[in-house]
Protein backbone atom coordinates (compact mmCIF):
# COMPACT_ATOMS: atom_id res chain seq x y z
CA UNK A 1 0.00 0.00 0.00
CA UNK A 2 1.23 3.47 -0.77
CA UNK A 3 -0.98 5.19 1.81
CA UNK A 4 -2.25 3.06 4.70
CA UNK A 5 -4.72 5.78 5.76
CA UNK A 6 -7.18 5.22 2.91
CA UNK A 7 -10.78 4.87 4.01
CA UNK A 8 -11.49 2.20 1.37
CA UNK A 9 -8.99 -0.36 0.16
CA UNK A 10 -10.97 -2.71 -2.08
CA UNK A 11 -13.72 -2.45 -4.69
CA UNK A 12 -15.80 -4.71 -2.46
CA UNK A 13 -15.72 -2.05 0.27
CA UNK A 14 -16.66 0.62 -2.27
CA UNK A 15 -19.60 -1.47 -3.48
CA UNK A 16 -20.81 -1.82 0.09
CA UNK A 17 -20.90 1.98 0.39
CA UNK A 18 -22.61 2.37 -3.01
CA UNK A 19 -25.29 -0.12 -2.02
CA UNK A 20 -25.96 1.73 1.24
CA UNK A 21 -26.05 5.14 -0.46
CA UNK A 22 -28.35 3.83 -3.19
CA UNK A 23 -27.87 6.66 -5.72
CA UNK A 24 -27.00 5.83 -9.32
CA UNK A 25 -24.90 8.99 -9.68
CA UNK A 26 -22.39 7.84 -7.03
CA UNK A 27 -19.66 5.82 -8.72
CA UNK A 28 -16.35 4.07 -8.08
CA UNK A 29 -13.06 5.55 -9.18
CA UNK A 30 -11.00 2.54 -10.22
CA UNK A 31 -7.31 3.26 -9.68
CA UNK A 32 -5.39 0.52 -11.47
CA UNK A 33 -2.20 1.16 -9.51
CA UNK A 34 -3.85 0.61 -6.14
CA UNK A 35 -6.17 -2.11 -7.42
CA UNK A 36 -3.17 -4.13 -8.63
CA UNK A 37 -1.23 -3.63 -5.39
CA UNK A 38 -4.08 -4.32 -2.99
CA UNK A 39 -6.26 -6.82 -4.81
CA UNK A 40 -4.87 -7.67 -8.26
CA UNK A 41 -7.41 -9.26 -10.59
CA UNK A 42 -7.75 -6.09 -12.70
CA UNK A 43 -9.69 -7.37 -15.67
CA UNK A 44 -12.16 -9.45 -13.66
CA UNK A 45 -12.77 -6.43 -11.41
CA UNK A 46 -13.37 -4.24 -14.47
CA UNK A 47 -15.95 -6.70 -15.77
CA UNK A 48 -17.62 -7.16 -12.39
CA UNK A 49 -17.81 -3.50 -11.38
CA UNK A 50 -18.15 -1.82 -14.79
CA UNK A 51 -21.73 -0.59 -14.22
CA UNK A 52 -20.51 1.16 -11.06
CA UNK A 53 -17.26 2.66 -12.39
CA UNK A 54 -17.36 6.36 -13.16
CA UNK A 55 -13.68 7.02 -13.77
CA UNK A 56 -10.43 5.10 -14.11
CA UNK A 57 -6.84 6.07 -13.39
CA UNK A 58 -3.85 4.22 -14.79
CA UNK A 59 -0.15 3.82 -14.09
CA UNK A 60 2.29 0.94 -14.17
CA UNK A 61 3.03 -1.12 -11.09
CA UNK A 62 5.42 -0.74 -9.34
CA UNK A 63 6.77 2.78 -9.58
CA UNK A 64 3.86 4.60 -11.25
CA UNK A 65 5.49 4.45 -14.67
CA UNK A 66 3.94 5.01 -18.08
CA UNK A 67 1.63 2.19 -19.19
CA UNK A 68 4.17 0.84 -21.69
CA UNK A 69 6.99 0.77 -19.16
CA UNK A 70 8.21 -2.46 -17.59
CA UNK A 71 5.94 -3.68 -14.84
CA UNK A 72 3.21 -6.02 -13.66
CA UNK A 73 0.31 -4.77 -15.78
CA UNK A 74 -0.15 -5.74 -19.44
CA UNK A 75 -1.98 -2.59 -20.52
CA UNK A 76 -2.47 -3.77 -24.11
CA UNK A 77 -4.57 -6.62 -22.69
CA UNK A 78 -6.34 -4.38 -20.15
CA UNK A 79 -7.26 -1.88 -22.89
CA UNK A 80 -8.58 -4.72 -25.07
CA UNK A 81 -10.81 -5.78 -22.16
CA UNK A 82 -12.03 -2.18 -21.74
CA UNK A 83 -12.92 -2.11 -25.44
CA UNK A 84 -14.63 -5.51 -25.32
CA UNK A 85 -16.87 -4.50 -22.40
CA UNK A 86 -17.71 -1.17 -24.03
CA UNK A 87 -16.12 1.19 -21.50
CA UNK A 88 -16.45 4.70 -22.90
CA UNK A 89 -15.66 6.78 -19.84
CA UNK A 90 -12.69 8.84 -18.83
CA UNK A 91 -9.27 7.37 -18.09
CA UNK A 92 -6.98 9.58 -16.03
CA UNK A 93 -3.22 9.28 -16.38
CA UNK A 94 -1.66 9.11 -12.93
CA UNK A 95 1.88 8.15 -13.83
CA UNK A 96 5.28 9.79 -13.64
CA UNK A 97 6.39 10.41 -17.22
CA UNK A 98 10.05 9.91 -18.03
CA UNK A 99 10.14 13.06 -20.18
CA UNK A 100 7.91 15.93 -21.24
CA UNK A 101 4.17 15.57 -21.81
CA UNK A 102 4.38 14.74 -25.52
CA UNK A 103 7.07 12.11 -24.92
CA UNK A 104 5.09 10.78 -21.97
CA UNK A 105 2.08 10.15 -24.24
CA UNK A 106 4.00 8.24 -26.89
CA UNK A 107 2.68 4.95 -25.48
CA UNK A 108 -0.83 6.04 -26.52
CA UNK A 109 0.21 6.56 -30.13
CA UNK A 110 1.79 3.10 -30.19
CA UNK A 111 -1.34 1.56 -28.67
CA UNK A 112 -3.66 3.31 -31.14
CA UNK A 113 -1.57 2.15 -34.10
CA UNK A 114 -1.70 -1.46 -32.86
CA UNK A 115 -5.45 -1.39 -32.29
CA UNK A 116 -6.33 -0.26 -35.85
Amino acid sequence: MTDPKYFLNTPQQAMGILQKVGHKNVKIQMDFFHQQIMDGNLTNSIKEYLPHIGHMQISQVPGRGEPDSEGEVNFAYVFSVLESVGYDGWIGLEYNPVGDTVTGLEWWRKYMNKSK
